[in-house]
């Protein structure tokens, strides 16, 4: 559990906030442009690798911004390779719910521009139904 990580602002009152990661599994942080959704996302994930050791990380950015996620590697993914990766995550989320992997630990699936991601997709998706359809 995280304990007091967090101060949100009630009518001009700071508040501590407790989140137990193990019970909430999905979570999206959304707010307009500059309003610090990249900072709460940093700050959570930097207390995550402190209080879950254990944790797996997938980071996926589809506006390939390299000051949101600067590492590499396997678990790394940004613009177009994001679709790849997604569907290797899903895999593994699909394979632990069908209890072909075992679930020792926590995996998390951090997507930032999540939302520019679907509308790629779904302008790919129109294209090749569009192409479908013509060769009809």
């Amino acid at each position: 559990m995280l304990k007091n990580i967090f101060e949100i602002n009630t009518r001009g009152h700071p508040t501590s906030v407790s989140i137990d990661i193990n019970q909430y599994f999905a979570w999206i942080i959304a707010g307009p442009s500059g309003s610090g959704k990249s900072t709460f996302l940093r700050r959570l994930l930097g207390l995550i690798s402190f209080y879950d050791k254990t944790a797996e990380a997938y980071f996926m950015d589809f506006k390939a911004d390299e000051k949101m996620f600067s590492m590499a590697g396997n678990h790394v993914a940004r613009g177009f390779n994001c679709l790849k990766l997604f569907e290797t995550v899903y895999q593994r989320f699909d394979a632990r719910l069908n209890k072909q992997e075992e679930n020792s630990h926590n995996l998390y699936l951090i997507f930032d521009e999540w939302q520019a991601f679907l509308a790629y997709l779904e302008q790919t998706d129109k294209k090749n139904t569009k192409m479908f359809c013509q060769r009809c």
